[in-house]
């Protein structure tokens, strides 16, 4: 999972493997430096978050 998704985007895939690990939201927007306010961020690790369940159910 995480090798494809960072095919196509390496923060995703970082962002993925962190909430893996048990971080926090804030704290992965903290930790990945996206650039983004608050609300984009939040929306970045929701997108990841769909694009990571495409990838499992062989959507993509």
């Amino acid at each position: 999972l995480l090798n494809k998704l960072s095919q196509i985007d390496d923060k995703m895939s970082q962002c993925i493997n962190m909430l893996a690990k048990g971080y926090k939201k804030r704290e992965i927007l903290e930790s990945l430096d996206l650039g983004l306010a608050k609300t984009q961020g939040y929306e970045f690790i929701k997108k990841a978050q769909n694009l990571s369940k495409k990838i499992i159910n062989g959507d993509l």
